[in-house]
């Protein structure tokens, strides 16, 4: 690393002496230290191997196998719908749905 000292005189202008003289020892920089940011955290972010093991054996909800997903696209008999009839108090309008709303 290079160092450059610069003065600047009261008509703006700059003159660059180079490295200042220092007789002393040049003290070097102290050496960042590598510090864990979860050291201090109130909740544990790894997993134990029977953590990990449990982990794997769980089924997601969201990842169906091919059975549930054939039995939840094909409706058969008794599988439910929902009728909707409209009665008098339902005041739907096609322009503004939510005229209803009080927002």
């Amino acid at each position: 690393m290079t160092e450059k000292v610069f003065n600047i005189k009261e008509d703006f202008t700059v003159i660059v002496q180079g490295k200042p003289s220092h007789t002393g020892l040049r003290q070097d920089e102290p050496e960042e230290l590598q510090t864990d940011p979860t050291a201090n955290l109130t909740f544990n972010l790894r997993l134990s191997d029977t953590e990990r093991e449990a982990k794997e054996k769980l089924a997601l909800p969201f990842i169906f196998s091919k059975e549930k997903k054939t039995a939840l696209l094909h409706s058969g008999p008794g599988s439910g719908r929902i009728l909707y009839e409209p009665d008098a108090n339902d005041d739907y309008d096609e322009e503004d749905p939510d005229d209803d709303l009080d927002v």
